[in-house]
């Protein structure tokens, strides 16, 4: 596996680079704020279910990746308290979905969802929480 990784001393960014799934110990990143997957078209797989160990992540955004990246997102991405702006959109290949179940604690700060359900249609999901 070939990691391509910017750490500033809140953001995760990986950009082009990234092969495989991303790994579980994804979610140790627990200081994060911020988690961009951009143009990484070797990525396969879905989000770790660890990632809602992440706590202080504020936004998420997952733009170009690879047809083989994609999936029903982690139950646990909702129950972040801090999480605030999900982005996902362009992503070529596997859709991605929301959980059968969505539960959003009341003490979360989810604002903005904007998922792409499939970039043949060019259909939208889009939500504002509150």
């Amino acid at each position: 596996r070939e990691f391509c990784l910017h750490v500033i001393p809140s953001v995760f960014e990986v950009d082009n680079n990234m092969n495989g799934p991303l790994p579980p110990e994804t979610g140790h990143l627990v200081d994060c704020r911020s988690v961009m997957l951009e143009n990484n078209w070797q990525l396969t797989g879905q989000l770790p279910q660890t990632i809602g160990n992440m706590t202080s992540l504020h936004s998420l955004s997952m733009l170009l990746n690879g047809p083989k990246f994609g999936g029903e997102l982690p139950s646990s991405l909702f129950q972040l308290k801090n999480l605030n702006t999900i982005l996902i959109e362009g992503n070529l290949g596997k859709e991605w979905s929301l959980p059968a179940r969505v539960e959003v604690g009341d003490d979360t700060q989810l604002e903005r969802l904007l998922l792409e359900i499939s970039e043949r249609f060019s259909s939208l999901m889009w939500a504002r929480m509150s």
